[in-house]
């Protein structure tokens, strides 16, 4: 629409339409309309860093409820039922956190609190990858070792003012090579790379001929196997304030011991549980204080736990001499591969796998799982050692890990002797299955894991270890547990690790070990084992009472 107007007394026509009308706006308007777009370009910011931060939360958490995943299926003691459930739930925590964070892309709060559950679900993945990992590590830790080392201990008077090894160089040194003769050279080896010297040795046909010689001045040192210092230590009462050990010698046995292995889902199975006499860290042999066999047989849902005491006059098999007699306790001092050996043949039976453990095994499990309930046939007090001991009363009580220890190891102050303390260490083993396999051992997980890490070693595999922890897991098996224990008469006989001096032994009861070995063929078959078999008196005994009637 063409416009007229004059302009300076000038006509003139225009195309151009005039600009409306509009107010002018104030300063404080155009400063407010900056501020709000300038807040509107703020808030746009904000919530594109928390959509990232938002996002961010989400990788994290699918990152680390993969870590789990893989952990659960690297650990593979988890059923598949419950690794399918626990990754369909993960998955769902998951598609959650992706919804809130896509859907409500401008609701700042609800994108806040997805950022926190989150968070928490991470925190918590994380906890549980960090435990899995801790319980994998520690199965292959005690898992499949069938290494065998001993240790062997360098030791003078404590009048002797030699206080390293090299100043011995000039000494000569008692040796008794008859035990573990493979691997004494290479402890004589070992002496003379410390010594920087070869080193001059006397030999001896036993432990005992050699702290003779050593009292007697014939020779300046002796070396035997560590796990010799307790059986000498109760034929000489001063002998440990009167010795010093200067120097320890670790080598590798050359025999190991190879697992027998079974499918133990389909298949009966034993295995040897050998507890020495030695503190601190678990090493395989020494002086066996508990002797137990674990007799198992999935298909029947059945545990046959055979105690046989250590003092048990047993053949030894596994050394050159075929005709050696000795206590069961013995055996372990030429390794743990002689008293599976020893015990097969006794028993007429196959031994599958082992498990080790030591005096600190006991205290720290028992601790771990924050102590166990037994029930005390009658009261007793035990030995005190270094000034002190415990009294048990009768009845149920429950006990700490030194407890436990001194539970389980007592002898000399039970009416039944030897055959007490076996009673007790399988009291002692069924209260630790019994907390272990209760609800309360979640919260005392961690301890337990650090306490099974440093106190036991087995050769049975690992893959074997969690497929039966998975087959325990998945059906929840109740086990019917079976106690039975080997029986003999005391009396006096030769040592061969004594070098032939007459020891207190258990002299066993035929009866015994062959109702044991029946026992033991009957739960290694198809057939189950009945409570009343367990009402067993040997022959033996029979026969005793009734010459003294």
């Amino acid at each position: 629409m063409k416009y007229a107007g004059k302009k300076n007394g000038i006509k003139y026509i225009s195309n151009d339409s005039p600009k409306p009308q509009t107010d002018k706006l104030t300063a404080a308007q155009v400063v407010s309309r900056r501020k709000e777009r300038e807040s509107a370009k703020a808030d746009e910011q904000n919530n594109m860093i928390l959509r990232i931060i938002g996002m961010l939360f989400i990788m994290f958490q699918a990152v680390v409820t993969a870590i789990l995943i893989v952990t659960l299926l690297n650990l593979g003691i988890l059923p598949d039922k419950y690794l399918v459930v626990i990754s369909v739930i993960l998955a769902v925590l998951l598609g959650i956190g992706i919804a809130i964070q896509l859907i409500f892309k401008k609701k700042n709060a609800v994108r806040n609190i997805g950022m926190v559950l989150s968070a928490l679900v991470s925190i918590i993945l994380i906890i549980g990858s960090v435990y899995l990992s801790k319980t994998n590590t520690v199965i292959e830790q005690i898992a499949d070792n069938d290494k065998n080392y001993s240790t062997y201990d360098v030791v003078i008077l404590s009048a002797d003012k030699a206080s390293d090894i090299q100043e011995t160089a000039d000494y000569t040194f008692g040796t008794c090579s008859n035990f573990n003769k493979d691997s004494y050279p290479e402890v004589i080896s070992e002496l003379n790379k410390r010594l920087k010297v070869t080193a001059s040795t006397q030999d001896y046909v036993s432990a005992f001929a050699q702290v003779d010689a050593l009292y007697g001045g014939e020779v300046d040192a002796v070396i035997y196997e560590h796990s010799f210092q307790d059986t000498i230590s109760e034929q000489y009462t001063d002998y440990e304030s009167k010795i010093k050990v200067i120097d320890q010698i670790k080598i590798e046995n050359s025999a190991s011991v190879t697992a027998n292995q079974v499918d133990v889902l389909a298949e009966p199975f034993i295995v040897f549980i050998s507890g020495n006499d030695q503190w601190g860290e678990v090493t395989m042999g020494g002086r066996s204080d508990v002797n137990i066999l674990v007799c198992v047989n999935p298909s029947t849902q059945q545990i046959l736990l055979v105690t046989v005491p250590r003092d048990y006059y047993v053949n030894f098999v596994g050394l050159d001499d075929p005709t050696v007699m000795d206590k069961l306790t013995h055996a372990g001092i030429y390794g743990v591969d002689v008293q599976i050996n020893t015990l097969e043949n006794l028993f007429d039976c196959d031994i599958n796998y082992f498990m080790q453990v030591n005096f600190t095994s006991i205290v720290d499990i028992v601790d771990a799982v924050g102590g166990i309930t037994v029930n005390n046939q009658y009261a007793f007090e035990t030995d005190y050692v270094d000034g002190y001991g415990f009294t048990f009363p009768e009845g149920e009580i429950t006990l700490t890990g030194e407890e436990a220890l001194w539970y389980c190891r007592e002898r000399h102050h039970l009416e039944d002797g030897d055959l007490g303390r076996g009673r007790h260490q399988q009291e002692v083993i069924e209260g630790i299955l019994n907390k272990v396999t209760s609800a309360s051992a979640i919260m005392n997980y961690d301890k337990l894991l650090d306490a099974v890490s440093n106190c036991m070693i087995t050769n049975m595999p690992k893959s074997q270890m969690t497929e039966f922890m998975k087959y325990q897991l998945e059906f929840n098996p109740k086990w019917h547990l079976f106690k039975t224990q080997a029986l003999g008469d005391v009396d006096y006989m030769p040592s061969y690790a004594a070098g032939g001096q007459y020891l207190s032994v258990v002299l066993p009861y035929e009866s015994s070990v062959e109702y044991i070995s029946d026992l033991v063929a009957k739960i290694s078959g198809s057939s189950e084992l009945m409570d009343e078999e367990m009402d067993f008196i040997p022959e033996e005994m029979l026969t005793e009472a009734s010459d003294e009637g």
